[in-house]
């Protein structure tokens, strides 16, 4: 046999020699693998962690370090942004893992979920559920700040304060002075869409100064204003047709023009909601930041 050619043929019979064998080579455990995801977490490279995650759960399905993976699959589709692929995840996870612990921080963490993607609405209805199905008063209370965060959201003041209230003196007195601070939406300025709405209807542009929409008031003005004109002068000069259709085009304009303003109302009312709604999150959520992460419930007890 050529002496050249020997290398080559060790190298190809080495594969056979280590199956027959039971030798193996080097293999990350799973305890490595989750490590290294989270270390990819904490870097903010959310999908690579999502992909080692994954490989724990495929590699070693059976443990409990691939059961926690799962739920931080989760909360990495949630940091992405991917809030369908969290919430599949974490109803697979419920029904894979119904009677375990974790099941209660994976309904939580569906709340979570609704809260990010800004459906506050069936994140009050999670965590509610979450509330009837905790077993210790300290997930209650978390269950129960999450529903007076997410009423907030809603802008229902008196109901979030009243939620808010109820946990007492938690947190050095921090919800009772938040309780207090969220009356003072009640006292919003607000502006009324009717009354808007209708002031632009008798004066077109009137109702967008009523909300504080100078020169959406102006354009709005001197546009109807002049289509008015250019048809009141058409049909003095017996230009029928012509006055029809600047009249035609001025009736789009003088409904735009109402609508304008009723819409504006909404901005305007959802913009001081917004405003005192992330002054509140500032002030006293559990984010530095005051953003994302309000109720703590990315501290899950693995």
């Amino acid at each position: 046999m050529n002496i050249a050619r020997k290398p080559l043929i060790i190298v190809l019979l080495v594969p056979f020699f280590l199956l027959f064998t039971g030798v193996t080579v080097f293999s990350a455990t799973a305890e490595e693998l989750a490590s290294f995801a989270d270390s990819l977490f904490e870097e903010g490279d959310y999908y690579r962690a999502i992909t080692e995650y994954k490989r724990v759960m495929h590699q070693y399905p059976e443990t409990d370090v691939a059961k926690e993976a799962s739920l931080k699959v989760a909360i990495a589709y949630i940091e992405g942004k991917r809030f369908e692929a969290a919430l599949t995840m974490l109803e697979k996870f419920r029904q894979s893992y119904s009677n375990d612990p974790l099941a209660l921080e994976a309904l939580f963490l569906k709340g979570e979920a609704w809260f990010a993607a800004g459906n506050y609405r069936e994140a009050l209805k999670v965590f509610e559920e979450v509330h009837k199905e905790a077993w210790t008063g300290e997930q209650k209370s978390r269950a129960f700040a999450a529903r007076g965060w997410s009423l907030m959201k809603m802008g229902k003041w008196k109901e979030a304060s009243a939620a808010f209230n109820g946990l007492g003196e938690t947190e050095q007195g921090r919800y009772l002075r938040l309780s207090m601070d969220l009356k003072k939406g009640e006292a919003l300025p607000i502006k009324s869409p009717s009354l808007a709405g209708t002031l632009s209807a008798i004066i077109p542009g009137a109702g967008q100064l009523y909300v504080g929409r100078k020169r959406d008031a102006l354009v709005s003005f001197l546009l109807n204003s002049a289509f008015i004109a250019a048809s009141a002068e058409a049909f003095r000069k017996g230009e029928d047709a012509l006055g029809g259709i600047l009249l035609f085009f001025e009736a789009g304009w003088y409904a735009g023009n109402i609508y304008s303003a009723a819409g504006g109302a909404h901005k305007y009312n959802a913009r001081a909601r917004d405003d005192f709604s992330y002054a509140m999150e500032r002030k006293y959520s559990f984010g530095a930041d005051g953003k994302g992460n309000l109720f703590g419930l990315y501290n899950i007890r693995f």
